[in-house]
């Protein structure tokens, strides 16, 4: 058949799933993680706070005026750019709920820096909803993704545990517990201890197992750390748990 030189189809060319174009969509991911980003660049460069302060502010309103929903409090992962849904389709109906508990601190961080109250009632409802739709009431822990419809998750790893929202989870009950005096996030941040340090955790060699079934399981062979899994999430919650209770101890 001689050198493939480019002028032909390529055979190994896979056209993609989706069409972008087809279906503008906004995703939760990126503007919850930019905003936390935006509020550690500012710490450390505080002679342009004014700058981040905008971009924190622009942020926090694509995150509450398109995915977050007032009336369940629960935060969408995808939706069209105008904040727009479609329960016919699968990827709009998607609650990822370490992203909501993750976001539910970001935005508490920042509520409690400008003494915004009603974004902090915002971050309170995130936490709640997240919670009630993500906790798994049989076997413990949270689902990785969640459809608010009850249906089917396109995504196979749906009802697997990953370490990072159990993470976020202690941080964000640790928060709120602060915040509100209120004994359920305390109750919740040692139901969150207690499963996390029995299940992900790995007392004879250290760190956490990234990957657990359903069940608690680890996957076999357990996996601790590739290209998605680093060291940040558990390290931030270790050092952000250890600044919060700390901080309670001596108030």
């Amino acid at each position: 058949m001689g050198m493939y030189t480019g002028e032909r189809e390529d055979p190994y060319k896979i056209t993609p799933k989706t069409i972008e174009t087809t279906r503008m969509c906004r995703s939760l991911a990126d503007p919850m993680i930019l905003l936390n980003v935006t509020q550690i660049i500012r710490d450390a460069d505080p002679e342009r706070t004014d700058v981040y302060n905008s971009y924190a502010e622009r942020l926090i309103k694509d995150i509450t005026n398109y995915h977050y929903r007032p009336q369940s409090g629960l935060l969408m992962e995808t939706v069209g750019m105008n904040g727009e849904t479609d329960d016919k389709v699968s990827s709009y109906r998607v609650v990822n709920p370490g992203h909501s508990l993750e976001a539910c601190w970001f935005l508490l961080t920042e509520a409690e820096r400008t003494g915004d109250t009603e974004l902090s009632d915002k971050a309170v409802k995130i936490y709640d909803a997240a919670m009630n739709i993500g906790w798994d009431k049989e076997y413990g822990g949270i689902f990785y993704f969640k459809d608010y419809l009850g249906k089917p998750v396109e995504a196979y790893e749906h009802d697997m545990k990953l370490w990072w929202p159990h993470n976020e989870a202690v941080i964000a009950s640790l928060m709120l517990y602060k915040k509100t005096g209120d004994e359920k996030y305390f109750k919740n941040f040692e139901i969150l201890v207690d499963y996390a340090f029995s299940a992900f955790s790995d007392p004879e060699y250290g760190e956490w197992f990234g990957y657990l079934r359903r069940d608690g399981k680890p996957t076999e062979p357990p996996c601790k750390g590739h290209t998605y899994k680093g060291f940040f999430h558990v390290a931030r919650m270790l050092h952000n748990g250890k600044e919060i209770l700390t901080g309670l101890v001596t108030e």
